[in-house]
């Protein structure tokens, strides 16, 4: 079952039972949030296979009043309580791992009732976050200009945990229910992970005073320039990889299966620049991040001149 029709059955209470399967925490915990707007009266617990005898106890629990809403997580790691969830009078929902397989004999005959929610990755740079920014705006309850989504997805980037985070803020401050561009650019922040990308783009177009220019703005909100390593040091390895299996000669949509990039990101955004640099550019590079990330741990002075002096010396 899709996301949004599990969400449009939720409303309708058309099933008290959904099992939550695929790579998407994020998508899983809002719908278990939805679960819980929808059912105010309802008590929310959550057992895991460390509380399962608790999670065993509540199933069986007989009871006069409201009956819980029971979170089973990682389920198919507790299958064995799939007898009593069949016979629990209240709703249940179970969150399957990520890595769970939907084919086993063991959870097809647990779920074999149950509507199993699709909670899919998203495309790290592809179509799917401006549609579920609308999807998650208008489920809250509000209206949004046509556009606004691309305005939240351009100035956050593909982080949804950020994106809900930012968005929630707006709900408080907004006294109408009508989300526009304008409220998007008057409220919403730049993020550290939309300022690094931004950061890192003009680092590898060699542009040095527009880093050290959003270098200057990211240090004024951010102390811990940790995170921001790990950011460049995360792209620069996925260009590595890229650079390795095309001179490997694999096929160019095979790369973009293997490293996880949408393939006309790859096409139009990664193979001329990667090509230009050359792998020895990016594995040194890579190595100075390394290197900048072990002196800022250590470090006790003011760790702001070691990354300005890293962009500094990180010529293209």
């Amino acid at each position: 079952m899709k996301y949004s029709d599990a969400l449009i059955s939720l409303k309708n209470h058309k099933s008290d039972r959904y099992a939550l399967a695929g790579p998407n925490a994020f998508l899983k915990e809002s719908f278990i949030k939805a679960a819980a707007r929808v059912n105010p009266d309802m008590e929310i617990v959550q057992y895991d296979p460390s509380s399962q005898e608790q999670g065993l106890t509540a199933l069986n629990a007989d009871s006069f009043f409201t009956q819980p809403l029971i979170v089973l997580k990682e389920y198919d790691r507790i299958l064995e309580l799939s007898p009593y969830v069949n016979r629990f009078n209240g709703t249940v929902i179970m969150a399957l791992s990520e890595g769970a397989n939907l084919k086993s004999r063991g959870i097809t005959e647990a779920l074999s009732k149950t509507p199993v929610v699709e909670c899919p990755k998203f495309k790290e740079y592809g179509v799917d976050y401006p549609t579920w920014i609308v999807s998650y705006i208008t489920d809250i309850g509000y209206k949004v200009q046509q556009g606004a989504e691309d305005v939240v997805f351009s100035m956050i980037g593909p982080n949804q945990y950020v994106i809900a985070n930012e968005l929630e803020k707006l709900f408080v401050l907004k006294t109408d229910k009508m989300i526009t561009t304008d409220d998007i650019k008057k409220y919403l922040s730049h993020t550290a992970v939309s300022t690094s990308y931004e950061l890192f783009d003009h680092l590898l177009k060699g542009n040095t005073v527009k880093v050290l220019s959003i270098f200057e703005s990211y240090a004024r909100s951010q102390d811990n320039f940790i995170e921001l390593t790990f950011f460049l040091g995360s792209f620069l390895e996925k260009m590595f990889k890229i650079a390795l299996l095309s001179e490997k000669k694999a096929d160019m949509k095979d790369i973009a299966e293997i490293v996880g990039v949408p393939f006309f990101v790859l096409k139009t955004k990664y193979a001329s620049r990667i090509n230009s640099l050359g792998k020895k550019f990016l594995a040194t590079k890579i190595d100075s991040v390394c290197k900048l990330d072990v002196q800022l741990r250590l470090f006790k002075g003011n760790k702001r001149v070691l990354v300005e002096n890293f962009f500094l010396n990180f010529s293209v």
